[in-house]
């Protein structure tokens, strides 16, 4: 099947789509489109910050211990 289509955006809350589709069989022969309209209703729209991920408790195990062996190896060279 061979598929193409495009989007246009009118403005930042409207936009509109089409697209066409056949497929490469003779039987049965299936051609198709479409034709679409979105629109962003966004008056209540708050914006969401959110913070990065520190790590896992797990991860912060891990990091502890890592540090803990590091400065056993320094001790022990010394």
């Amino acid at each position: 099947m061979f598929r193409v289509g495009a989007a246009y955006l009118f403005d930042k809350s409207i936009q509109i789509d089409a697209s066409v589709g056949t497929n490469i069989k003779n039987t049965p022969s299936i051609f198709n489109a479409g034709l679409g309209f979105s629109w962003r209703f966004d008056s209540n729209y708050k914006e969401v910050k959110i913070e990065k991920d520190k790590g896992s408790k797990m991860d912060k195990k891990m990091k502890k211990k890592a540090e803990k062996e590091n400065r056993k190896r320094k001790d022990e060279v010394e």
